[in-house]
């Protein structure tokens, strides 16, 4: 049986997402779900429980419709790809697809989740550093597919085959969730104390040494991993143009932009760092591993986020910060408590390497069944 080829724009009508402005929002119509990349689900299927809803009037064509394939065509997640139930509403990294009678959405969806369609996207980007391709050329790639009955017979083949393997996928994903969840509860048992309550202001101070700090290695919030502390640059010299703050071993760097972020970093280099990391020098009182998981402490990340100014650009307030007030224990048990902590948080680190692998085991399986399926051997007859 031959398989017929055509561009995405001849099978369906394409769009690229488009956030409503305030007149369409202020117009007479129904709510509708605003989806953005976040939202897509690794089965393909959208995260409707922390959308924010769009009310759309007369735009229509600002609605993508129920049944559509959705293509994140921006950024470092491009190619992923999702399908909806329902009437929706994208932002502008997303692209979309309303098939015609010809084709079926969720062989469409299928097909686009193949590697081989993956990389045309990415290699039709075009860069590198920000990979992103327009609806002209994502319209223009072309898909191979059969006959309408062929594609229900392939999409109810992958359906039963993904069915248990996406319950894994998800079991595993919230067992991660759920280890990581234990991770803080753990940390709020240790910090959530009422004795021994200093301000922050009497154990540590912040070290502003500001300049054009030249032959060190550089560190910037996107060096620092959200939640873990791990510094994700590199150690060569680097001069910035702008002022940096200067730091050492000694020191505990704490990100203040967007500190819902969560981004301090315990350095075991000299280096200087950007002015929106704050280096932090601790006293005698005080053990900085013991400051660094006090401040990677949901509720800590919590509380300092609360005083942060700014709307784009939020930053916390460290005038408010500086007084807050941690449970202080002697050294020798702040001590017992980090190296309990730590021995946790290897527990965890281990638990959830071993997870990522099976993670990468079964959609690897999924890339696999998707190429028997489109190379004909799914189906036989459909060669």
């Amino acid at each position: 049986m031959n398989w017929n080829e055509s561009k995405l724009k001849e099978l369906g009508e394409t769009l690229t997402g488009s956030t409503p402005n305030t007149a369409d929002r202020e117009n007479l119509g129904d709510y509708i779900p605003f989806i953005k990349p976040g939202d897509f689900e690794s089965n393909g299927s959208l995260n409707y429980k922390n959308f924010g809803l769009s009310k759309i009037g007369s735009e229509k064509s600002r609605i993508i419709r129920k049944g559509s394939v959705l293509m994140v065509c921006i950024g470092a997640t491009i190619g992923k790809v999702g399908f909806s139930d329902r009437d929706i509403c994208t932002n502008q990294q997303i692209n979309s697809i309303n098939p015609n009678s010809g084709i079926d959405t969720k062989f469409l969806y299928y097909y686009m989740s193949t590697e081989d369609f993956k990389k045309r996207v990415i290699t039709s980007s075009g860069q590198a550093t920000m990979p992103i391709i327009n609806k002209t050329k994502w319209s223009n790639l072309e898909v191979t597919y059969p006959p309408l009955p062929v594609q229900k017979q392939i999409v109810e083949k992958l359906d039963a085959a993904f069915a248990d393997i996406d319950k894994a996928i998800s079991a595993t994903e919230k067992n991660i969730k759920n280890a990581e969840a234990l991770f803080q509860s753990y940390l709020n048992t240790q910090f959530n104390k009422e004795d021994n309550l200093l301000p922050l202001k009497e154990v540590c101070e912040l070290i502003k040494e500001q300049g054009k700090h030249k032959e060190l290695p550089y560190v910037g919030m996107e060096d620092i991993e959200s939640s873990t502390g791990r510094f994700l640059g590199g150690l060569n010299q680097k001069e910035m143009k702008s002022n940096t703050f200067k730091f050492n071993s000694n020191h505990l760097l704490y990100g203040r932009l967007r500190p819902y972020l969560n981004k301090v970093m315990l350095p075991d280099f000299e280096g200087h760092c950007s002015t929106e990391i704050f280096p932090i020098l601790v006293n005698k009182n005080l053990q900085k591993e013991y400051l660094f998981y006090w401040l990677l402490n949901e509720e800590t990340v919590n509380k300092i986020n609360r005083t942060s100014t700014g709307t784009r650009m939020p930053r916390a307030n460290f005038k408010e910060v500086i007084e807050f007030k941690l449970n202080i224990p002697g050294l020798n048990l702040q001590k017992e408590i980090t190296e309990r902590i730590k021995n946790i948080e290897l527990e965890l680190n281990n638990f959830k390497l071993s997870s990522i692998e099976k993670l990468n085991q079964l959609n690897s399986l999924k890339s696999s069944i998707l190429n028997q399926a489109f190379s004909g051997e799914l189906i036989k007859d459909a060669a």
